[in-house]
């Protein structure tokens, strides 16, 4: 069944790939990227407590990449919308579990850290609460509705309205970086995004 918007028609199995490919682009890539993509390798340590720092903020999103994405039939619209739901509830209380642990990371021992934290905060919260929004408009659909195509369009929205990812210079040479280039989530991260 295609989902329908004005002026465009999209296949079911083709949403899963529009949303998860703005999910990735969006915050897996951009998230992950901020916090994990480094020029190189420094030649001088971490500053003494960052890499353990850094290494809270990535692992903090650890659990929002290891979602599974959905896999929505398009010969079944009630399973399609019932696995729409279980991935914007599953990634809806990953980014809530994601912004509760990033409030437990404490003040950045490391220039640039707090900035960091704050813009992943700010953008993490809107993707949450686009979640949230996402999730509740889809658990009131009717698979039996004629209309039903437009109304997952409708539903999904908010995800499409995201904004990019926010970005850091994590340069080799920064102690942010080399921090982040040092901390097992930032590399578990860096896997999950590439």
């Amino acid at each position: 069944m295609p989902i329908s918007s004005p002026g465009r028609t999209v296949p079911v199995g083709q949403v899963r790939r529009r949303v998860l490919g703005h999910r990735a682009r969006g915050l897996l890539g951009g998230v992950g990227t901020a916090l994990v993509m480094v020029s190189g390798c420094g030649a001088e340590p971490p500053p003494p407590g960052s890499v353990a720092w850094v290494d809270a903020v990535c692992g903090s999103i650890v659990g929002y990449t290891q979602v599974r994405p959905p896999a929505a039939d398009p010969a079944d619209p009630a399973a399609a919308v019932a696995e729409l739901l279980r991935w914007t509830g599953q990634t809806g209380a990953a980014l809530d579990s994601a912004l509760s642990s990033m409030a437990r990371v404490g003040t950045s021992p490391v220039a640039g850290g707090d900035a960091l934290v704050a813009q992943l905060v700010d953008r993490l919260g809107r993707y949450r609460d686009g979640f949230a929004d996402a999730t509740a408009k889809l658990a009131d659909l009717d698979p039996a509705d004629p209309d039903l195509a437009g109304e997952v369009n409708e539903a999904l929205a908010p995800l499409q309205d995201l904004g990019a990812a926010p970005t850091v210079d994590l340069d080799a040479g920064t102690a942010l970086g080399r921090a982040a280039d040092a901390a097992t989530s930032c590399r578990q991260i860096r896997t999950a995004t590439t």
